[in-house]
């Protein structure tokens, strides 16, 4: 088949496809674009025919003469830039029709069955084209095993063609995964082992993105200290090269949290308020296309045509093109700088293997012979079931999907630590004034961030019985983070000495059950706060084992003479000493 042909077959299999997205793009949120919807069966079969005529019969004879011409042939027409920019679309509709059918072992066939058509292709461009399809496929798929042992194989088939930058990458997916698995000992290893060969070829894009993954994985870990050398790292990093906002964005929101942790409110409020303002900045704007469903909005353009008559300017929508929106995104929550805390609840692993047995179609079952012409060590795939798990939260049903859509996970998450922060920092008046502007306004109805306007009310009124029962109600979406788990709980130990000074204010002995019964807490819980504020310097008092009461010292005011005078014996005694080793010396 020669370049004309494969151009008319690949045109009039375009036009149908086009005829199916006209019909599909009102019943497909937000819209319908190559790929993103299942196609007919019997519409990917010509496709698959076209990629045949393309590459040529795989079961051809064996004839010397027959496979050298063929070879040139097939040489000839691959080398033609149409026939290459036709095999791409055809290799991305098919791959994309595999992922949304739940076909995934067929892909790596459709991989291999394409490998003489990306032997020719520069190396950068097939490891964009499979890094896009990965990035589809590990956007779909939630099962870990799943995504485990298919990015192991193609880390394996990386390794055996020599495509070293492109297995690199889905290297550091692979530990995003462990990090999921809650494997922590081994994705240290394979993280630490990746940042040192990454550093050898000087890849300063790929080490940006080992830097955030090691800064996540330290946070996870609550290691402040080391966090703060890859943000650091991070940091340096991205000042030598052409850094994207959103990566910017995403190392502002790192520093705020561990300004966050580090009780620096302050300095983390102008972190996040810079990190939500990029990602609103980069997420949000017409051009952006990793989440196209913020940016959908109708382009409109003045019709000034009629110049010759003075007319009211209008607005009407382009019709020079079609504008189609994609159902999902470009990229996916398992990549370095998308990965949340969101993500451990939404990814999950089945307690079974993985039933190699999928159900396939035509097309799946064509793909998955060339499958096993893969060598694939079953070690790599094997996943070390007595791992330890972190422990989660007990009878966790919420889904994540309903706090927070993947879309906004960035912008909320922002913004949710920049709110916690003001209440942090006595700010919490200020709430209403900050989720007033024009790019917040839109996420103040989300669960999280209505949960912090009500934790900052508690705060400023100093409602200790309301707290708690916000605690109990919001409590499986404060387990899902445990950044805001942890400072929730230092909100609540503030609130509760607040109101134990409040309360003993007019009190020089009073019996521990007698505060207890006032705060609605029970009398150990209690004791044990008493001591641990006594202990602290926060209270002046003494707790009577036998009698459990508690006797409250007046504050003693310090005179400043007594500082004054403390000093001036110490630097006496400073001018004596001296004296008297010039003595010892003299003599």
């Amino acid at each position: 088949m020669d370049v004309d042909e494969i151009l008319s077959k690949f045109n009039s299999l375009t036009l149908k496809k086009l005829e199916l997205d006209d019909l599909i793009a009102p019943k497909c949120f937000p819209g319908a674009k190559i790929g993103c919807c299942s196609y007919p069966e019997d519409l990917m079969a010509g496709y698959v025919q076209l990629n045949d005529y393309i590459l040529g019969n795989p079961h051809a004879p064996d004839s010397v003469d027959t496979n050298n011409v063929d070879s040139q042939h097939k040489l000839k027409i691959l080398s033609d830039e149409r026939v290459m920019y036709v095999c791409e679309n055809v290799v991305y509709v098919l791959s994309y029709y595999l992922i949304e059918t739940g076909q995934t072992d067929p892909l790596l066939g459709l991989l291999i069955r394409n490998e003489e058509f990306f032997s020719i292709l520069p190396q950068a461009k097939t490891a964009k084209m499979v890094r896009s399809i990965l990035e589809r496929l590990s956007h779909v798929v939630k099962d870990l095993n799943v995504l485990y042992k298919i990015f192991s194989i193609y880390r394996g088939w990386c390794d055996s063609k020599k495509r070293k930058f492109l297995g690199l990458r889905i290297e550091l997916k692979l530990v995003v995964i462990l990090i999921l698995m809650r494997r922590f000992t081994e994705a240290s290893k394979r993280l630490n082992a990746l940042q040192n060969e990454v550093r050898l070829l000087d890849d300063k894009t790929l080490l940006l993105d080992v830097y955030l993954v090691q800064a996540k994985f330290y946070l996870l870990l609550r290691d402040f200290t080391k966090m703060k050398v890859f943000v650091s790292n991070a940091k340096n990093t991205s000042t030598n090269i052409n850094t994207p906002v959103y990566v910017t964005s995403e190392i502002d929101l790192l520093s705020g949290i561990l300004y966050l942790c580090e009780k620096d409110y302050k300095t983390a409020y102008s972190y996040l308020y810079e990190s939500f303002e990029g990602f609103h900045m980069s997420l949000c704007n017409a051009y952006s296309y990793l989440y196209p469903n913020l940016n959908r909005v109708k382009r409109k353009t003045r019709n000034l045509t009629g110049l010759e008559e003075p007319k009211t300017v209008e607005t009407d929508d382009i019709s020079t093109e079609k504008v189609r929106f994609s159902c999902h995104p470009t990229t996916s929550d398992i990549s370095p700088v998308f990965f949340t805390f969101y993500n451990l609840y939404d990814y999950y692993r089945t307690s079974d293997k993985v039933d190699p047995n999928q159900k396939l179609d035509s097309v799946g079952s064509y793909y998955i012979r060339f499958y096993s012409m893969v060598d694939l060590s079953s070690d790599e795939l094997e996943i070390d079931e007595t791992a330890h798990f972190l422990v989660e939260p007990e009878n966790y049903t919420l889904d994540v999907s309903t706090i927070v859509g993947a879309d906004e996970r960035k912008l909320v998450q922002s913004l949710k630590y920049l709110m916690l922060s003001a209440v942090l920092s006595g700010q919490a008046a200020d709430l209403n004034t900050l989720l007033g502007t024009k790019n917040k306004l839109k996420y103040s109805n989300h669960l999280e961030i209505v949960m912090i306007k009500k934790i900052g009310n508690c705060y400023k009124e100093s409602s200790l019985i309301n707290f708690e029962k916000l605690l109990t109600e919001y409590k499986e979406v404060i387990l899902l983070d445990p950044v805001l788990q942890h400072e929730v709980e230092s909100l609540y130990d503030a609130l509760l000495e607040k109101n134990i000074q409040r309360l003993l204010k007019p009190y020089s002995i009073v019996e521990c059950e007698f505060v207890a019964r006032k705060l609605d807490l029970p009398v150990e819980r209690v004791e044990r706060k008493l001591a641990e504020m006594i202990l602290d310097n926060k209270l002046k008092g003494t707790i009577g084992q036998g009698s459990s009461t508690l006797e409250v010292y007046d504050e003693v005011e310090v005179l400043p003479i007594y500082e004054n005078v403390t000093k001036s014996i110490g630097h006496m005694t400073e001018v004596i000493e001296t004296l008297y080793e010039k003595a010892k010396l003299a003599i």
